[in-house]
Order: structure tokens, then C-alpha cells, then sequence
């Protein structure tokens, strides 16, 4: 530049050097700010475009978890449901009166509808066991849940609430409310001490129990009034359950040993004399009953046989006879044959 001295010319050239350095390093620091932003708006760009992804397969998995919650709380109604059939079919037949035969399909009913709760959610408490026969359980109903509810589903990630499915030790009636306790104690010791002496097991009076179930009561009249098949006998008897709410699950073989096990006993308490009808003296079922086919001790015969059970059965219908009559000559009150046996039954028991 004319005019200006040197070291001003030098000056201003090195200033027009510094601002086009500046401008060099201004260009270049946009450019790299340019670049960052550029790398960050794509990795904001993959990361929504991946939450998005994430948000997605979370909403299938909540939804696909709400399904599994509603089929389960379904399953637990249905199975629950199912255990109530049961017990509520327990419920109708005293503990003492239900039958071996009917304990068996009882108690594999009860494991196999409980055991499908195990693959589901956690909806039955911890301490559920199988250990012990369903005829021992308190009868109960169980609550089942309401499926779709919006109060009682839980949400996604939340325990479910547990459902007390659990066994329950069967209660049993106070069989001696009206009894002091002292004489019943002194009485069943009493009932020990002459178990110890007989032989005979007073103390479990299995064979006093039958007798008083309704339903061998029912099954004794249609086969000894009505002349019925056992066949027949199971279809009546399944249909009283059913329609009373139970399962009708007897077999005419359960029917048979029932009706072996406890006829003499309700002829007895009836003040009968048994006689096999019709149908038992043409299916063998009289020869089942005196045990015929068994060897005979003491050189007996079929006809001392027959004897020989005529003979038994007369005695245990004169004998709760006599009972009743020395109670009232030691006691001076009249009790009847059947109060005498029921009462007798119950001393000792708890």
C-alpha cells in the first residue's frame, strides 16, 4: 500500500493473515460442530428408532402376559370349581360313613385337579400337600377369582394374589356334646380294658358305621325290597348325587361290597332278620355273605353253615335287646336298642 510507512504495511498484513486463519478455523470448527451434529442426530435417530422397536416388543409382551394372567385365573376358577364338586360331594356323608371304595376316587380326583395348578402362576399357597386323604379335610368353599376385572387383575410384573386351596384338618362333630367328660373318659377306659379281654376290637366299632350311612341304608331297601341289580342300584345312587350336586362316581362293585359289608348290620338295627333276597341267592351273593367257599373248621357242613349264620344273626339281633334292658335294670332309664349301639360307638372317641 502507497503512502504507509513499512511497519504499517507489514501490520496490516499480518492482520488480513490473522482474520483469514480466523475465518480458516471458524470454517473448520463448523464443519467439525457440523459433523458432530450430524453423528449425533443419527444415533438419536437409531436409538428412538430402536426404543421404538423396544416399546413395541414390550407391549406384545405385556399383552401376551395379560392373556397367560386371564387363561390362568381361568384355569384356577375351573379347577377350584372342581375341588368345590368334591368337597361339597365330602360334605354330604357323615366322616365316619364314607366308604373305602369311595375314598380312593375322591382323594385321586382331588390330587390330579390340584396338581394342574402347579405349571401356572403362583396361586396356590406354599403349603399345599397331598400327604393326607381328602375325607380328612374340613369342607370348605374355596374363592375363586373374577376374571377380567379390572379391580381384582393384576398388572403386568405384580405377584397374583393367592388363592387358599390349601387342606384344611377335618373337624369332627361333637359326637359327645351332652356327655360328661369325666364319665366319658372313666367309660373309655372302660371300653379298652374290655377290648383287651375279648379279643374284639370295640375300641374302633368299624362295623357300627355303615349302618348308619343313608346311602347303605338306600342300597339295603332297593335290594332287599325292591329285588334291584347292583348295576341298578349304582345308576340310582349316581343319580341322587348328581342331583344333589355331587360326583356320581359309584361302581356296582362298590355297591356289592357295600351291601356285603352292612346288611346284617342294618337288619339288625332294624329289628329284621335278614333275609337274602332273590337276586342274592341266584348271583351267589348269600354264598358270599356266609363265606361258603371257605374252608370249614370243625368239620362243619354247607347246612351247619347256614345254621351257623342264622344262629350269629339272631344273637346280634337279641343282643343290643338285652343291653337295652340291663342298662334300664341297673340304671332305671329305658334307652331303645339303637341309642344303646349308637351311644356304645361314640364312648372313647374324640
Amino acid at each position: 500500500m502507497p503512502g504507509l510507512p513499512a511497519t504499517s504495511r507489514k501490520d496490516m498484513m499480518d492482520a488480513i493473515t490473522n482474520l483469514n486463519l480466523a475465518e480458516y478455523v471458524m470454517a473448520e470448527q463448523d464443519r467439525t460442530m457440523t459433523d458432530e451434529a450430524f453423528h449425533i442426530a443419527t444415533e438419536l435417530k437409531d436409538f428412538m428408532m430402536q426404543s421404538a422397536v423396544n416399546i413395541g416388543d414390550a407391549q406384545a409382551r405385556i399383552e401376551h402376559a395379560n392373556a397367560y394372567i386371564q387363561s390362568s385365573l381361568q384355569l384356577t376358577k375351573t379347577v377350584v370349581q372342581d375341588c368345590n364338586a368334591v368337597l361339597e360331594n365330602l360334605s354330604q356323608s357323615p366322616h365316619e360313613n364314607i366308604q373305602d371304595d369311595d375314598l380312593f376316587a375322591y382323594q385321586n380326583h382331588y390330587a390330579l385337579e390340584c396338581e394342574k395348578l402347579q405349571d401356572g402362576p403362583q396361586v396356590v399357597a406354599s403349603n399345599h400337600h397331598h400327604t393326607e386323604a381328602p375325607y380328612q379335610y374340613k369342607t370348605r368353599t374355596l374363592a375363586t377369582p373374577d376374571v377380567g376385572v379390572t379391580s381384582t387383575t393384576p398388572l403386568p410384573g405384580s405377584p397374583l394374589p393367592p388363592i387358599d386351596v390349601s387342606p384344611q384338618p377335618f373337624i369332627k362333630p361333637d359326637q359327645a356334646a351332652h356327655a360328661d367328660q369325666s364319665l366319658s373318659s372313666t367309660a373309655g377306659e372302660l371300653k379298652r380294658q374290655l377290648s383287651s379281654v375279648t379279643g374284639i376290637n370295640y375300641a374302633n366299632n368299624k362295623k357300627l358305621k355303615g349302618d348308619s350311612d343313608p346311602e347303605n341304608q338306600k342300597i339295603y331297601t332297593l335290594r332287599q325290597k325292591e329285588n334291584l341289580t347292583f348295576d341298578e342300584i349304582a345308576n340310582i345312587i349316581n343319580t341322587d348325587r348328581i342331583s344333589a350336586g355331587g360326583v356320581g362316581n359309584i361302581s356296582s362293585a362298590a355297591v356289592y361290597n357295600r351291601y356285603k359289608r352292612n346288611c346284617l348290620l342294618i337288619a339288625m338295627y332294624r329289628g329284621e332278620a335278614f333275609k337274602p333276597c332273590q337276586l342274592d341267592e341266584e348271583h351267589g351273593t348269600l354264598r358270599d355273605l356266609q363265606k361258603a367257599e371257605q374252608a370249614a373248621p370243625g368239620a362243619f357242613d354247607e347246612e351247619e353253615d347256614k345254621l351257623l349264620v342264622k344262629a350269629v344273626t339272631e344273637i346280634k339281633q337279641e343282643y343290643w335287646k338285652l343291653v337295652s334292658e340291663r342298662l334300664e335294670a341297673l340304671g332305671g332309664q329305658k334307652h331303645t336298642c339303637k341309642d344303646c349301639a349308637d351311644r356304645f360307638a361314640r364312648i372313647g372317641l374324640v
